[in-house]
């Protein structure tokens, strides 16, 4: 600890005495600055060039006489008298540039930004017919975010929801679409069809952006925003770069971690084979003592033996766990280069590779209340010790070919993460007061996705260009032996504060839980398109014509079984229950030597623990879908004034969309097709239908730095493949019962968008939006309470809408002249309404109507928040050192519906803060980082009549700090 604070203060506070030229390159006429200038040292290989403020800045010359030359294409090259560098000099020069007139026959000039600055983002909204926000690679560094959720929710009008789905514009994360590169990718997520953002790696980003308004080009599943997550592309130069950092998480418990680890391959998360279910556990086989289950030619006392015997095949260590997490690191290497073949070709590459792992060792509080006589009561409370380890790997590779008019490239992403996790709480519940209830579980996700993709420009047929992409990819989940077993705590009756020892909780004659999860998703999709320019009346119209086909298919599977008695009560010879005194005995009851046996040589049967399948669940718990998306769209775009003060930009067009689903739900373990249980007809559903979606979008330009955007769209959203099957299944992260609509109806959305941008520089913007959103069917959770349940179902409500404004700025700060560095600030804030009015009806798939156990008909809707904030405020100095202050909060939202007389359960504001710096030495830098400053808490909770909260869920997450170095190879 000591050591890394030392280094933290020799970073901020430490003196650097490089010898540096500094200036700022500008031309002549126009005082604009020149972008990508060269400016080098005279006979000798140093240099650099202006960024996009036509800054430069020559570090580390060794003592000497220098002349600077400055060169620029278009403009006269100028070489500077000899200045003398001393020690410890620093000195500014600054020089305008008079162009030339150049006497060849044509030069085209190629100009490439860095697509990781803010530069190119803000150029990109400015040459936008469409209202676009984003961030960069350039402000992920300096925000120190390691995935793209954490980065996404920096973007104006974007919050995060369960730390993984983007929500745009309050709306919740099933209105939200994500693509990677502009196509659409698999989700290993078993209910959703959206990819959750933290599985992918902030290193391999090239930016993000959120596409606020729609285009006929875009998918017609769009009503927040569209997502597009563009990887690294291969450089202009040769890149190199190694990157390292470590640190430490500071305010967790001082418990024990409860995780150990069995093998090397769990400090990178791939440890699935291990703990799989076995092969000799037989897949289609429902495992039941009950007769009717019990293979032919078996008798009560094999087949029962046999159950033991599967039992034994598993991993039975439930005893408690305990050792030192692995220290969090993280580690990226870069390598890409460009090659010049010839004249007019060139091809390059670009490939990372980055680690980063992560553990969790904290108190989480959870509750739940119901209430009686307006009075809150407390049924569950539960404080809950949470172990965890996570990890995050991720590949990135492209390789590109340019060639005269032609452009081909190939991208490909690899990520994967995991989690292991354990929770050992005490507390209570209706039947355990009170109690110790213990969870594991383990989650692997992979992303795999290829695209190819090629443009060609043919300026002589037509003036047009064509373009294409082909993407394939595969998601996987999966969840092997996720296991929970509880216990009563039992106390001397005479004395209550006497605590004797544990019991194991064996209601319905089940004493443990054991279930196996997996997922697929493949993706495929073709895209084509045409542009060509044509002349109406002196109007120049660009149009766009497309195609996309795209193909998806998902199988999901979870098995439930349960550890069970092989009689009706307990033996003489068996486990004694009783005996589990303390924490270091629970477990032992799930040993090997406590299975049912059977001695078929010797007819001697062993009563004890034996393996069933859940049957009441098993029957739901598997699914195989298809999508079949055909689309074709045409689009144009033209400037109807073009004139020294104002630019009227007209796109307009319409999208026609095909969509046919195939779902068919069946038994996880029989593989019989599922029934509906009123009248056995089959739950397999079938859709086909298709839509024109019309869009209109008008920008307004005046003297080349203020925009005015109006537009107006109509789009689509469809229902999730397990909203719509007609069957029971339990969620994977709540107790509530799940049952589809098959009758959901396509939930369609008016989009009306106003924008003003004001670009103070190429680096500096100023922006205020309105945006509405009127929905028809918008698909809504409606819920059911029964005695002993809660259901969930979905439903058509009867309407809702949202509206709101957003505000965006970046500007630079004139604290500091600019011959030492600049400070500049970010900020984006939302302020927006919404409301849905749901049915207080419920009709489920039979035809029965029950009436509606939401707390509210009139409601926010889920996942949204009134207010979010952005601020950062980031410092970049000529003599190395860098400083980012970044915060980001939102307002408490809805984070699942009220239930009869219990309100909304409310996320409630979490304010983050993080501070980033370094110091760069030529091509070595030394960096540090800093996360949740303010320590805050993460809430949920209840609210009565008058606004007191009663909290359900509530932990410290902590802060941490890292350092870290990188090294760029040139």
């Amino acid at each position: 600890m000591n050591r890394y604070v030392s280094y933290l203060y020799i970073i901020i506070f430490g003196i650097s005495y490089c010898t540096n030229i500094k200036g700022k390159v500008t031309d002549f006429e126009t005082n604009e600055p020149l972008i990508g200038a060269t400016v080098m040292l005279v006979n000798t290989n140093i240099g650099a060039s202006t960024d996009i403020d036509g800054f430069y800045s020559i570090d580390n010359i060794p003592i000497g006489l220098y002349q600077i030359k400055f060169m620029y294409i278009g403009f006269e090259e100028f070489t500077s008298d000899s200045i003398q560098i001393n020690s410890e000099s620093s000195i500014t020069y600054d020089k305008s540039l008079k162009s030339q007139a150049l006497e060849v026959e044509s030069i085209q000039v190629v100009s490439k930004l860095d697509q990781s600055g803010s530069g190119d983002l803000i150029n990109n909204k400015k040459k936008s017919t469409t209202i676009i926000d984003g961030i960069t690679s350039e402000d992920i560094s300096k925000a120190g975010d390691s995935n793209v959720a954490d980065a996404a929710k920096r973007i104006a009008g974007v919050s995060i929801e369960d730390g993984k789905f983007a929500i745009i514009r309050g709306l919740s994360s099933r209105y939200s679409n994500t693509v990677l590169n502009s196509s659409p990718v698999p989700s290993p997520e078993a209910d959703k069809k959206i990819i959750p953002l933290d599985i992918i790696p902030s290193s391999l980003i090239q930016s993000i952006s959120a596409y606020k308004t729609y285009t006929p080009d875009m998918p017609g599943m769009f009503a927040g925003g569209n997502v597009d997550i563009k990887t690294k592309a291969y450089p202009d130069k040769r890149v190199f770069n190694f990157k390292f950092s470590s640190g430490e998480k500071m305010n967790q418990s001082d418990a024990d971690y409860l995780l150990s680890y069995d093998s090397n391959m769990d400090y990178f998360g791939y440890n699935v084979g291990a703990r799989a279910l076995p092969q000799s556990i037989p897949s289609n086989e429902v495992l039941s003592k009950a007769t009717v289950y019990r293979p032919e030619g078996l008798s009560a006392k094999q087949w029962v033996g046999q159950l033991g015997s599967y039992g034994i095949e598993l991993n039975n260590n439930f005893k408690k766990q305990s050792g030192e997490p692995y220290k969090p690191i993280s580690i990226a290497i870069d390598y890409g280069n460009k090659f010049n073949i010839a004249k007019d070709i060139d091809w390059g590459l670009f490939s990372n590779l980055s680690f980063s792992n992560n553990y969790h060792n904290r108190s989480v509080s959870r509750n739940t209340y119901s209430v009686s006589e307006e009075n809150y009561n407390s049924d569950i409370e539960m404080d809950n010790l949470e172990s965890s380890y996570n990890t995050n790997l991720g590949f990135n590779f492209s390789s590109g070919i340019n060639f005269f008019n032609h452009k081909i490239s190939y991208k490909y992403l690899y990520s994967h993460i995991s989690l292991e996790k354990v929770n050992q709480a005490h507390g209570y519940t209706p039947n355990i007061q009170p109690g110790l209830f213990i969870r594991q579980e383990q989650t692997e996700k992979t992303l795999e996705n290829h695209n190819i993709s090629g443009s060609h420009i043919m300026p002589k047929f037509i003036n047009s260009q064509f373009d294409w992409s082909f993407s394939s990819g595969r998601s996987i989940m999966f969840e092997p032996d996720t296991r929970s077993h509880n216990y009563e705590m039992v106390y001397d009756e005479e004395d209550s504060t006497s605590f004797i020892g544990y019991i194991i909780d064996n209601q319905g004659g089940k004493i443990g839980y054991r279930s196996f999860a997996d997922g697929v998703d493949n993706n495929q999709n073709l895209d084509v398109n045409w542009l060509s320019n044509f002349n109406i009346l002196g109007i120049t119209i660009q149009s766009k014509l497309g195609f996309r086909n795209q193909l998806k298919d998902r199988t999901f599977s979870k098995r439930s079984l349960s550890i069970t008695k092989s009689g009706t009560s307990w033996h003489s010879d068996f486990y004694n229950p009783n005996l589990m005194p303390d924490l270091n005995s629970i477990g032992l009851l799930f040993d090997d030597e406590y299975y049912c046996s059977y001695d078929e040589l010797n007819d001697e049967f062993r009563h004890g623990l034996i393996l069933e399948d859940e049957t009441a669940n098993n029957p739901y718990g598997a699914y195989e879908a298809s999508e079949n998306i055909t689309a074709s769209f045409v689009m144009f775009n033209s400037l109807l004034i073009d004139n020294s003060l104002f630019k009227l930009e007209l796109l307009a067009g319409i999208r026609d969309e095909k969509y046919i689903l195939d779902l068919a739900p069946y038994n996880s373990v029989t593989g019989v097709d599922a029934t509906i249980a009123i009248d056995s007809s089959s739950a397999a559903i079938k859709s086909e239908y298709s839509n024109l979606l019309p869009a209109l979008n008008l920008s307004l330009s005046h003297q080349d730095n203020k925009k005015i955007q109006i537009a107006y769209s109509e789009t689509l959203n469809r229902p999730q493949f397990r909203e719509l099957a007609p069957i029971a299944y339990q969620e994977f992260y709540g107790s509530a019962v799940a049952i589809g609509f098959p009758y959901l109806q396509l939930a369609t959305i008016k989009n009306y968008d106003l924008r003003f941008e004001w670009y103070l520089s190429k680096l500096e913007i100023f922006s205020i939006g309105y945006f509405s959103k009127v929905f028809k069917n918008p698909i809504e959770t409606a819920l059911l309470e029964t005695p002993d349940l809660l259901y969930k179902t979905f439903q058509n409500a009867r309407s809702a809408n949202t509206e709101g404004i957003e505000l965006e700025l970046r500007k630079n700060l004139p604290f500091i002249p600019y011959h030492i560095g600049k400070i500049s600030l970010f900020g984006n804030m939302t302020i927006s309404e919404s409301l849905v009015e749901v049915d207080p009806i419920v009709t489920l798939f039979n035809g029965t109507t029950y009436a509606n156990s939401a707390s509210e008909t009139k409601r926010g809707l889920e996942g949204h928040s009134k207010y979010l904030y952005n601020l950062s405020l980031d410092g970049q100095f000529i003599n190395g050192y860098s400083i980012s202050i970044s915060y980001n909060t939102f307002s408490k939202r809805i984070s699942a519906v009220g239930n009869g007389a219990l309100g909304d359960e409310y996320e409630y504001p979490f304010d983050l803060l993080n501070i980033t710096g370094g110091k760069e030495f030529r091509n070595f830098k030394i960096s540090f980082k800093m996360k949740n400053l303010l320590n805050s808490k993460v809430r949920f909770g209840l609210e009565d009549d008058n606004n007191k909260r009663y909290y359900t869920k509530t932990y410290q997450p902590g802060y941490s700090y890292s350092i870290g170095f990188s090294y760029n190879i040139k």
